[in-house]
């Protein structure tokens, strides 16, 4: 059965850092995964302090070629 997911940023940063329930939860076909663009920021951020920028920004583009990201709006923060 598919299941819809929304990640957080730590989801990602575990994934990154090797942690098997979220490689597993990321990379299950099952699940389509939707994070915030708030949590790229959050990612890139976190990701470039402790790895440096570039580091950060590939992360950040696989992310976002691979998962729905979701731009709040106003609209989207009253459901």
């Amino acid at each position: 059965m598919k299941k819809d997911i929304l990640a957080d940023t730590g989801v990602f940063f575990k994934y990154f850092n090797g942690d098997h329930n979220a490689k597993e939860l990321i990379e299950k076909k099952k699940n389509e995964i939707f994070t915030l663009e708030l949590n790229l920021a959050e990612l890139i951020y976190l990701v470039g302090r402790k790895f440096g920028l570039e580091t950060s920004l590939l992360r950040e583009n696989i992310l976002r070629n691979s998962f729905t990201v979701v731009l709040i709006t106003l609209v989207l923060g009253f459901y």
